[in-house]
């Protein structure tokens, strides 16, 4: 160790987000908490993303002054599709060359460090349960309504995956009284709530003008939130697409609670930081298709964004460390 080095452990955890064109990095045992943060202007392939991490990664060394590998740990959050062993990358949707990729073994061997990945489906999971609204719960169901719709299902602790890696894809899962394939997706994720927005604000001057006024002027800059402020407020275009947001999502926790039977449910993402409407119309919903049997759990919000995904890849690198 040379002198005035000093002699620490870092659990690194980072961030691929937006099919590999944003990458954020923290250590948790460094104070103040940091962020480091790049981004890229077009999608990036696997070997160029591992040379990102690898200099994000570096420059938290340094400036924690670490000499030793041994004491790093590093995972690597990443919206995209992994396999059982959480090795390689099956699908980064609008990103090229990453089927099979091995990203796993790519960023040991740049690293020479201790490496895993996860989704940041399980990585926000983790937040919740050691530091957020799943503390206190030996079983939580989380829930990302983002891009698409994908839980995790953490049982004392351990992350239930599945046979392929592939459980808690949830955007074909049946929500309708027909039963018909592909509803969730398209109408309960944050982004089919925008969408919803903006199609049925087209047929009225007072939802389309309150629309503009709360993103801006720009409605594809709009966020789920936004549009559960506004069915607060009163819109009725916005009160339809929550309405059918939050029924299309209690239909899928109904037989998701009888399966499972978690202790809490917790919606995390841009929905998290939404008004109360949106929590009260699905814990309501919920209830109603549920009457007659025992309680369901609690739906409750996340307490850990917008930092939930960050902060458990730290959390899961922590768990690599001797």
């Amino acid at each position: 160790m040379r002198e005035g080095h000093m002699p620490m452990t870092l659990a690194i955890g980072v961030v691929v987000a937006q099919s590999a064109t944003r990458f954020s990095a923290t250590a948790l045992d460094m104070a103040p908490e940091r962020i480091w943060r790049t981004r890229e202007e077009t999608p990036l392939e696997p070997d160029r993303t591992s040379v990102v991490i690898e200099r994000l990664v570096r420059e938290i060394e340094a400036e924690a002054h670490v000499d030793d590998a041994d004491g790093v740990a590093v995972c690597c959050a990443l919206e995209a599709d992994l396999d059982a062993s959480r090795e390689r990358v099956l699908a980064l949707r609008h990103a090229p060359g990453w089927h099979g990729a091995a990203l796993r073994d790519a960023l040991a061997r740049r690293l020479r460090r201790t490496v895993s990945l996860a989704t940041l489906t399980e990585a926000a999971a983790v937040a919740e349960i050691e530091r957020g609204s799943g503390r206190g719960y030996g079983s939580m169901l989380y829930l990302l309504p983002a891009r698409g719709v994908t839980a995790c299902l953490i049982e004392h602790d351990q992350i239930l995956r599945g046979a392929h890696g592939m459980a808690g894809t949830l955007d074909r899962w049946p929500t309708g009284e027909t039963g018909a394939f592909g509803r969730l997706g398209v109408v309960a994720s944050a982004q089919a709530i925008v969408r919803a927005m903006i199609g049925r604000a087209s047929a009225s001057d007072e939802s389309t003008a309150a629309m503009l006024r709360v993103s801006g002027g720009r409605a594809e800059a709009m966020t789920a939130a936004q549009v559960v402020a506004l069915a607060t407020q009163g819109d009725p275009a916005a009160r339809a697409v929550i309405e059918d947001a939050s029924d299309a999502l209690a239909r899928a926790l109904g037989p998701l609670v009888l399966m499972l039977d978690p202790g809490v449910i917790i919606i995390g993402g841009a929905l998290a930081l939404a008004a109360p409407l949106y929590l009260d119309m699905v814990n309501e919903r919920l209830r109603a298709l549920l009457a007659g049997g025992a309680d369901p759990p609690a739906v409750v919000l996340g307490q850990m964004e917008p930092m939930a995904a960050l902060t458990g890849a730290g959390l899961l690198a922590a768990r690599l460390r001797p």
